[in-house]
């Protein structure tokens, strides 16, 4: 009876083990290895936030694994939201005013990385949608893995501040054009009406909620001190909105905040600074992101598309090379930070993975084909993209020792 009453209130054995024990340790196990990278190999701490992702997913750790393939998409919006609209936030576009030249080697390397990468893989038997779609996409630098290296090791100079602002341009063509694409296999699918209503009607609501995000924010940091505790509950809950709200219409959950923070800076005559709480805040959600995208890549990926992902990586830095070091001296840059700056290009990850997902949501019959292409150049980039970005900009100098 003494023994009955006892085990009435001792938990089952074994001890009934679900998500949220799984999550915690995930944070702990990754926040522990993300310092260890840092302190003793001197990596980026994104380097083990990404790897313990893949690890978890090697391992096939139930809970997690099936949260990754279904519900975290939400977050991962959210958290690319925080990190593209602080990455616009930085950039003023009023520079290209000042230096056009900035403008044309963007547009350049950007272009080049589109033809080059487009006729590799129309070279080796890949088909035309998705030869333009992984061109297109290939396209962009990575805005995650940029941001974060860049604040991470508190990068200053002018190599920095034109990798901030040309990872914000080609991104922007990037979604702009697999947006565009979207529309023409729309067309040569037989649906002209779509062809042209998808991307109008994606383009436009994408600027709409951008411009009200910028809007919003504005006003707050005219009203508040943006250093303080609520003008962070209110920026965190004004972007959430802004995403929830793209997610509900169906329109770009990377393009809105991305042109949002871009017009909120040009609307302010000094830079942003990014208030602290928000910041404490989104190094958490950072933390989310690379875990989950890494839960969503395997490192099977990598071993089964190893010669294809070299070969894109390959003649896409080569082309963001050529264009940059085209405009390089009219721009104002020497040879060797053209080539630094061309090296901090090369990082191909989350935004890549995104856009890519959203085409093969759109078109189920590509995506077998666009992740055989695409993903072995993503799964290599979210382990090295941080690595050469530290290493360019220290051979550039603009990282504090």
């Amino acid at each position: 009876m003494a023994l009955g009453a006892v085990q009435s209130f001792l938990p089952s054995w074994p001890l009934p083990v679900g998500g949220v024990f799984w999550i915690a340790v995930t944070l702990v196990v990754t926040g522990l290895a993300g310092e260890w990278c840092y302190r003793h190999l001197g990596f980026p701490r994104i380097v083990a936030y990404s790897a313990t992702g893949m690890a978890i997913r090697l391992a096939g750790v139930e809970p997690l694994v099936g949260v990754a393939d279904s519900g975290l998409r939400v977050v991962l919006d959210l958290a690319l939201a925080l990190l593209l609209f602080e990455l616009g936030a930085r950039v003023d576009v009023r520079w290209l005013r000042r230096n056009p030249w900035l403008l044309a080697s963007s547009v350049a390397e950007a272009g080049l990385s589109f033809v080059v990468v487009y006729f590799l893989l129309a070279r080796f038997g890949v088909s035309p949608p998705v030869a333009l779609s992984v061109a297109a996409i290939a396209m962009a630098a990575s805005p995650a893995i940029v941001s974060r290296v860049v604040s991470e090791f508190q990068s200053v100079g002018q190599v920095t501040e034109r990798l901030l602002l040309m990872t914000t341009l080609n991104s922007i063509y990037a979604i702009l054009l697999v947006k565009l694409l979207t529309g023409w296999m729309h067309s040569a699918a037989g649906n002209p009406l779509l062809a042209v209503s998808v991307p109008l009607y994606v383009l436009t609501g994408s600027l709409l909620v951008a411009l009200l995000l910028a809007g919003g924010v504005e006003q707050l940091s005219r009203r508040l001190d943006v250093q303080s505790e609520a003008a962070t509950v209110l920026l965190f809950g004004l972007i959430l909105l802004a995403t929830a709200l793209l997610q509900m219409l169906n329109l770009s959950t990377l393009l809105a905040p991305l042109l949002a923070g871009v017009v909120f800076r040009s609307r302010r005559l000094r830079p942003w600074v990014c208030p602290d709480h928000f910041s404490a805040a989104g190094s958490l959600l950072v933390v989310v992101l690379f875990v989950v995208s890494g839960m969503m890549l395997s490192p099977g990926q990598l071993l089964s598309g190893a010669v294809m992902a070299v070969l894109l990586l390959s003649g896409r830095f080569v082309a963001k090379l050529v264009g940059v070091l085209a405009f390089a001296r009219l721009s104002g840059l020497s040879l060797r930070q053209g080539v630094t700056l061309s090296l901090a290009l090369t990082p191909l990850s989350i935004v890549a993975f995104v856009l890519a997902t959203d085409l093969g949501f759109s078109f189920p019959t590509l995506r077998q084909e666009l992740n055989s292409v695409l993903l072995g150049a993503v799964v290599l980039m979210e382990l090295a993209g941080p690595l050469l970005v530290k290493w360019a900009l220290e051979r550039s100098a603009e990282i504090k020792s």
